[in-house]
């Protein structure tokens, strides 16, 4: 009976230790945390609809949440075709997937996720985007954020809805 209880506390300590091994924090990569620093900070956006731009500017206000492993978006006025909306979105790395993930809330009921890959092509992060509204529409499309200068990025999203390619696309200014 020694023996049984002895092996069974062996493993149970084992799993234990397994157990709380997995629970340890991710580390997150030290370019994956300087990408999404890049993006700290006020901005003012200049947004263009299938080439069209916008007669308003957007702010963005991103900020580091507490801990520092992922970062919060919140766009203060968005306009789209003369309507305001309002945005929030949670910047954060997927360790499985290896990829800087958007996750944003739009006022109107929209939600839409980007994934991208910080390691593609220099200055740049690549990737998809997936986009829901209210109705249950859907579709997938991609995205692309160039860095311009510590001071100016570009994003640009390509996807087709009902038939037809549709780009949004903006310029991005800090404001100082």
């Amino acid at each position: 009976m020694k023996l049984v209880s002895v092996s069974l506390s062996v493993l149970f300590g084992l799993s234990v230790a397994s157990a709380l091994a997995a629970a340890e924090p991710t580390r997150i990569p030290k370019d994956a945390l300087e990408e999404m620093e890049y993006r700290v900070g006020t901005w003012e956006s200049t947004l263009l609809i299938d080439g069209v731009e916008q007669p308003e500017k957007s702010r963005e206000v991103t900020g580091w949440a507490p801990g520092g492993k992922f970062a919060l978006i919140i766009t203060d006025v968005s306009v789209e075709n003369g309507i305001k909306r309002h945005g929030s979105c949670i910047v954060g790395w997927n360790p499985e997937r290896k990829q800087l993930v958007e996750h944003w809330h739009v006022s109107d009921g929209i939600c839409v996720s980007y994934r991208y890959h910080i390691d593609k092509e220099k200055n740049s992060w690549v990737g998809t985007l997936r986009y829901a509204d209210t109705e249950g529409k859907t579709f997938e499309g991609k995205s692309v954020v160039e860095k311009k200068s510590k001071d100016e990025w570009v994003w640009k999203a390509t996807w087709v809805e009902d038939g037809k390619e549709r780009t949004r696309s903006s310029v991005n200014r800090r404001v100082k």
